[in-house]
């Protein structure tokens, strides 16, 4: 047995650790869903301060971070919550700075630029700024962030808040083939199809990692925004070919708040659908539900709830068998076998020319053949093929069963509960739990790209999809350039 020598040994452990390090400086890199501020803090004269106290506190939910400047006269405070802070800035012998509203949204690396003033007093004198404009020259991805604003305002189809992505004009409306069972975000980002999109929530996967489809997320009141990063976003975001949509869920604050909505769009009071060749085709749609959220303990333990609900009973048009076909009854100018013909507007306009005995078998074997397809196997039609005596398959059914409009029903529900404690000024945990039962019928199948009018029933799935999330996240700030993320994510 060969022994290695202790300082062998030794620059092996070293190896070991400097690897590790490596490793753990890539993990702090991943702050997918949280802002990195970078505040620089200097004199009248543009000299750096060393040594000043930078404060970073957010009043709504009581999360606090204070580090001080190194010799550049720089703070970096990674791992922020998004939301708004006040700043303040303290240094011996400079009167104190305080801003009193940034807001920081996710994905953000903001630089702030304070100049402190001299105070020839002995206690140095508060100097209020009402807000900051900061700006971020270190940040290389193309991105844009779809605050809360936008989604609590701007009008959306179905309240389906993904689609404020489109306010980007590299985002358009995929036009790829439907597959309702694989659902993706339904985004064309930069010319990639939708299922070239990686999208996240609270930092952990929302996608099928099988076929790469979004899974059911959020109710849009229990969304506090999101960025879509479009192209040069940093690896750890990874598994997209195309852009990368991060969204965060709202969390609980030191007031109790709440929001109860309601949508009813009601058959009796709506318009006609002009295409749907029925007088009354039934579409009702209801969409309501309530977030409710507050402190457990005020600056430690906080909770947030949030319910919503859509049901939807329509009718939806075909124009399968529309005009029946085009088949329509013709007297029978021969007067053998039933008094009239079932036939299309030309197969009569030949009859009517053909000889006597030519366009009788025609107009028989016509006949015949049309009644099969229409009525085959439905009650008082044939039951036999119309030149052989063979009965029809018991799979067989006429195409009147296939006529018409058809009914579409949804039931779907999202579930969400969140929450959040300040373990201490440097450690934070969330949990949340997410469920969406969801049963849809006659959703249309368009994957050879047929017009939605075109598809009957017998063209249409249900789909019943149980999803449910339990996520969670340990967010701790070792030291003042170091930052922990840990985590973890059941989904089924």
């Amino acid at each position: 047995m060969t022994f290695l020598p202790y300082k062998k040994i030794h620059a092996i452990w070293l190896g070991l650790l400097n690897l590790v390090l490596v490793s753990l400086t890539q993990v702090c890199l991943a702050q997918l869903d949280t802002a990195e501020l970078e505040v620089t803090v200097s004199d009248p004269s543009g000299a750096a301060v060393s040594g000043a106290k930078v404060r970073v506190e957010n009043s709504a939910n009581g999360f606090l971070r204070e580090v001080t400047t190194g010799e550049e006269g720089k703070a970096r405070l990674l791992a922020l919550p998004p939301g708004t802070y006040t700043i303040r800035v303290e240094a011996r012998g400079f009167k104190r700075v305080e801003i009193a509203a940034l807001p920081l949204t996710v994905g953000q690396h903001a630089q702030v630029l304070i100049r402190l003033q001299v105070s020839p007093l002995s206690q140095a004198l508060d100097v209020l700024v009402a807000a900051a404009n900061s700006v971020e020259t270190t940040r290389h991805a193309v991105s844009t962030t779809i605050d809360q604003t936008a989604i609590e305002n701007l009008p959306s189809n179905g309240r389906n808040y993904i689609n404020f992505t489109l306010l980007d004009s590299a985002a358009t409306r995929d036009n790829q083939p439907i597959l309702a069972p694989a659902p993706t975000s339904g985004l064309n980002i930069n010319g990639q199809r939708a299922r070239a999109n990686m999208v996240s929530i609270d930092g952990v996967d929302a996608i099928d990692n099988t076929v790469n489809g979004v899974r059911a997320t959020l109710s849009q009141e229990a969304v506090q925004e999101f960025q879509i990063s479009k192209s040069g976003y940093a690896p750890e975001y990874g598994r997209a070919a195309s852009a990368v949509i991060n969204i965060v869920s709202k969390q609980g604050g030191n007031q109790w708040r709440g929001d109860l909505f309601g949508y009813l769009r009601n058959r009796h009071v709506s318009a006609t659908n002009a295409f749907a060749g029925g007088p009354d085709p039934g579409d009702t749609r209801t969409q309501a539900g309530f977030t409710f959220g507050g402190p457990i303990r005020r600056d430690k333990t906080f909770a947030f709830l949030s319910f919503e609900t859509t049901q939807g009973n329509a009718i939806a048009f075909s124009q399968i068998g529309r005009d029946h076909y085009g088949f329509q009854p013709v007297p029978n100018p021969f007067g053998l076998g039933p008094a009239s013909l079932l036939l299309t507007r030309q197969q009569a306009d030949f009859v009517k020319t053909a000889s006597s005995e030519l366009g009788l078998s025609y107009a028989m074997l016509a006949n015949q053949a049309a009644q099969v397809a229409l009525y085959g196997n439905t009650p008082g039609g044939p039951s036999s093929f119309a030149l052989v005596p063979n009965p029809l398959p018991s799979s067989f059914q006429g195409l009147t069963s296939e006529a018409g409009n058809y009914r579409t029903t949804e039931e779907t529900y999202f579930y969400s509960a969140r929450i959040d404690h300040q373990i201490s000024t440097n450690h934070r945990v969330f949990v949340r739990i997410s469920a969406s039962p969801s049963d849809l019928t006659g959703i249309p199948s368009n994957g050879q790209n047929q017009l939605t009018a075109l598809n009957a029933f017998s063209r249409t799935t249900n789909s019943s999809t149980r999803d449910f999330v339990v996520a969670s996240e340990l967010s701790s700030n070792l030291t003042p350039t170091w930052i922990s993320e840990f985590r973890f994510q059941y989904a089924r």
